[in-house]
């Protein structure tokens, strides 16, 4: 029986993208949401490894496969 694996993003994926739209001052382009993604580490952990380590962190990371929805979503929340 094999474990089903979570991609974590070190640092977390929400963080890369937050921090490229406040250097960029605008909105990212999908393609540049979607580089940030592709090009980020991660590294694959156990279920109960990837909610431990999401609950020391203390917030939610983006979904890599719904990472431009959420990253829409965040900017409707924050404006």
């Amino acid at each position: 029986m094999s474990e089903d694996l979570y991609l974590c993003f070190i640092p977390p994926l929400v963080q890369l993208i937050i921090s490229a739209h406040d250097k960029k001052g605008s909105q990212l382009t999908r393609e540049e949401v979607e580089s940030i993604r592709d090009s980020g580490t991660c590294i694959a952990l156990p279920a109960d490894s990837a909610r431990s380590l999401a609950e020391e962190r203390g917030y939610k990371d983006f979904n890599p496969e719904k990472v431009w929805d959420e990253y829409l979503h965040y900017l409707n929340e924050t404006t």
